[in-house]
């Protein structure tokens, strides 16, 4: 607590009014030569509405109180001469020596009505601060003053003429009960020199402070956040109206500024301590304070407020809007608003603790939860990109207390609200092969079950984006075959699609080099490398963004493929008309209109096909597409079979056959469509009811009068699908009855320069509804 020491006073007695000029004395060294010197007047009124201006007037060395100069109010020649409004407080710097304070009080008529004065003497180095501060006082007070008062211009102690006045007295605002007041959004500049300690602070400690009063308007709590910047080194702290209980405190060690940031004050008077914690040359200079009010923040915006999950199972309700940004997660991102809640294992074995985040509206939720304390060790963290509901499944939890965070991944643009809910149940043991050295073993072409839930999170792939989740391991062993291509595969199947990651690493524990990764697709994600040294190597089955569950995994292999290397797999599966496309522009139907044309359509990502990366695609009305140029000839209509280097190149041959799009029920489709968000997006294209040319007679073409439907999906990361839909016979004509089944027909890929040629069919009716082959791109 700041010491204080006798008063320095001045009265004088005037018709009608009675005035004092007060020199405070508080805290500082007691014989006012070791630091900045002040002296702090205040005037006291009965009437001061008579008070028109203060006159405040510095004298040099020479002079003394009573001297004619110092009250007239006329022809002042001191070295200082200001005059102040009412109510306004002004702060002189006084250099070294010995200087009469002077101060004149004016009517409204620059009439004195009173004056008071007082002496310092500065020792060498010293500056004396002088503050005067009006005050009204209740009808019939004195002041505080004695009876009587002295006779005017008497010098009222020697505590002021010998300058033994105690250090710490000069700041208007150096008591909390003397706070200026500070408006919300308007910057105030301040001084602590010559202040001295009212406060020991939690964060400042004993040094000079000074204070504002700040006020949280009736109406219901508000947030606030509040600053000070200065080129020393500060402390701030928010207390609340007894001036002495702190709510918060700010303070870096070294910070030239501090703030504070605090969710929810309610109404009434609070207080800002400013401290200056480093002083040079005897002062510290300005600071620049101010203070803004906002919305309430939400109950348990902060940790330390968290909200208990009372009930296994029940969901709570809340909200991230305009909460801060407390915690981030591992998977989170910073700087985003986020809420704390907290759910107790009971003491005795360990639990299953299944969080949930459900029904965000207005953001993407991250969720986290970390042990024992607020800052503890993270137990999981997810956030699926775009999401509007996280799942985190914490398998094996020791008795305690956890702490559950909602947090948002962008802005919140809406509401922000969610619901909450945490359910305990028997624990759950990890999987056999959690970790690296407990690898379990494949035989090729052999399906292998596992799961990832209640594994741990060993490792992360490079592809899962944008954080990975819990892992398991398997090896393969290709040593006996030496270099082959092998292919990965690992199919999401409990739940259903869920977003699964497969790498292929080295079989070093922890691993040293990550081979493949990845994480696209919307079922099944392949590793496919044409040309693998023989040797043993890891599979990692992940998930993005906290996901988990149960998956099916195997690996086969082939010769090694010396070209580029796409995987063909032959397949079946129930064919799914496309819903939501988009006609493809310029599509004409009819055979006179459609026999021949082509369509060029841009692509909604590059596509990487035979190595080359590609943003539009030609689509052949002979029901193939090329990155190439569509031929003019026959040699657009006459499939080649087998595949080879006469044009068209830089192919896709979904269905290669002399087509047509006929306007005869039912009447035929081209649509194109896009599915997924980045990096895993497809590309639809669909010819939907199309017919096939015939010839009767030399240049008569002739519908065949059959209808065929079929899909070629692009995927993002490189991978081609074609599927086979409904089919019709037409006449028996050119090939026979199967038309519809291709025995006029080519499938098959070919690169650009067309030397790198995979056929899956040609001229053979074996395409029936439900046929898929998809091809693996090399990764």
């Amino acid at each position: 607590m700041k010491r204080c020491g006798t008063l320095a006073r001045v009265v004088v007695g005037v018709a009608g009014l009675a005035a004092a000029v007060l020199g405070g004395a508080c805290a500082g060294p007691e014989d006012g030569r070791g630091g900045s010197g002040a002296i702090s007047f205040s005037i006291s009124a009965l009437q001061a509405a008579d008070i028109g201006a203060l006159r405040l007037t510095v004298l040099g060395s020479d002079a003394t109180c009573g001297s004619s100069g110092d009250v007239t109010g006329t022809a002042l020649t001191g070295l200082a001469d200001l005059e102040l409004a009412v109510g306004v407080a002004r702060t002189v710097k006084v250099p070294a020596g010995l200087r009469t304070f002077s101060v004149l009080a004016l009517d409204r008529a620059s009439v004195p009505l009173a004056r008071g004065c007082a002496q310092r003497t500065l020792g060498s180095g010293e500056t004396a601060t002088v503050d005067i501060t009006m005050h009204d006082i209740t009808a019939g007070g004195d002041g505080g003053l004695p009876d009587g008062g002295l006779p005017d211009g008497e010098v009222p102690d020697a505590d002021v003429v010998d300058g033994d006045l105690p250090d710490g007295s000069g700041s208007g605002n150096d008591l909390c009960s003397m706070a200026a007041t500070l408006s919300a959004g308007t910057p105030a500049i301040g001084s602590a020199d010559g202040a001295g300690s009212e406060l020991a602070t939690s964060c400042g400690g004993a040094a000079p402070d000074v204070f504002f009063r700040i006020t949280i308007p009736a109406g219901g709590a508000r947030s606030l956040t509040a600053q000070v910047t200065s080129s020393f080194n500060t402390a701030l702290t928010l207390l609340r109206a007894d001036c002495s209980t702190e709510v918060v405190c700010a303070g870096a060690a070294t910070a030239m500024g501090d703030s504070i940031d605090i969710g929810n004050l309610a109404p009434g008077d609070y207080f800002l301590a400013v401290e200056a914690i480093q002083s040079a040359g005897g002062g510290s200079g300005n600071f620049v304070v101010s203070y803004a009010l906002g919305v309430p923040r939400p109950v348990n915006d902060q940790c330390s407020a968290s909200v208990p999950l009372l009930t296994s199972g029940v969901s709570a309700s809340g909200t991230v809007k305009d909460g801060r940004d407390d915690a981030t997660g591992t998977c989170g991102v910073a700087g985003q608003s986020d809420v704390a809640y907290r759910f107790v294992v009971p003491a005795g074995v360990n639990q299953r603790a299944t969080v949930v985040v459900s029904n965000a509206v207005g953001f993407d939720p991250v969720l986290f939860v970390r042990s024992a304390t607020c800052t503890g060790a993270q137990q999981d963290c997810s956030q699926y990109e775009g999401g509007g509901s996280e799942t985190l499944d914490l398998t094996d939890l020791a008795p305690g207390t956890y702490f559950v965070w909602v947090d948002a991944a962008a802005a919140v643009s809406g509401a922000g609200t969610f619901d909450l809910r945490v359910t305990l149940s028997p624990r759950l043991a990890r999987p056999a092969n959690d970790l690296c050295t407990a690898a379990t073993l494949l035989a090729p072409a052999t399906n292998v079950t596992g799961s990832t839930v209640g594994a741990s999170s060993d490792r992360k792939p490079l592809c899962a984006t944008p954080f990975d989740s819990k892992d398991t391991v398997h090896r393969i062993d290709t040593t006996a075959g030496g270099a082959q291509a092998v292919l990965v595969s690992v199919t999401p199947t409990t739940p259903a699609s869920w977003p699964v990651v497969a790498t292929l690493d080295d079989a070093v524990c922890p691993a040293t080099m990550e081979l493949s990764c990845s994480n696209a697709g919307f079922d099944t994600r392949y590793i496919n490398r044409p040309n693998l040294p023989g040797g043993s190597y890891n599979i990692y089955v992940d998930g993005v963004a906290g996901a988990s569950g149960d998956y099916s995994v195997r690996y086969d292999t082939r010769p090694q493929d010396l070209t580029f290397g796409y995987w063909r797999i032959d397949t079946t599966g129930t064919y799914v008309p496309l819903t939501g496309g988009t006609m493809v522009p310029g599509f004409v139907t009819g055979l006179a209109a459609s026999d021949e044309l082509s369509w060029p359509v841009n692509l909604p990502f590059g596509f990487d096909f035979y190595g080359t990366t590609h943003n539009l695609i030609n689509i052949s009305a002979n029901m193939y597409l090329t990155f190439g140029t569509v031929p003019a000839d026959a040699n657009s209509y006459q499939n080649d079979c087998p595949l080879n280097a006469t044009a068209p190149n830089d192919t896709i041959a979904l269905f290669w056959d002399d087509a047509y799009a006929p306007s005869t029920a039912p009447v035929a489709e081209l649509q194109t469509k896009t599915e997924g968000s980045a990096p895993n997006r497809r590309f639809i294209i669909e010819y939907k009811n199309w017919d096939f040319i015939w010839l009767q007679g030399p240049g008569n073409p002739n519908p065949q009068n059959a209808r065929v439907t079929q899909q070629v999906i692009l995927y993002e990361n490189g991978d081609i699908e074609m599927r086979y839909g409904p089919r019709r016979a037409g006449v028996t004509q050119d090939c026979g009855a199967n038309r519809h089944l291709g025995c006029g027909a080519t499938i098959g890929l070919e690169n650009a320069a067309g030397t790198d040629i995979d056929d899956a069919q040609c001229n053979l009716a074996t395409v029936n509804d439900g046929k898929v082959i998809y091809w693996v791109h090399p990764r």
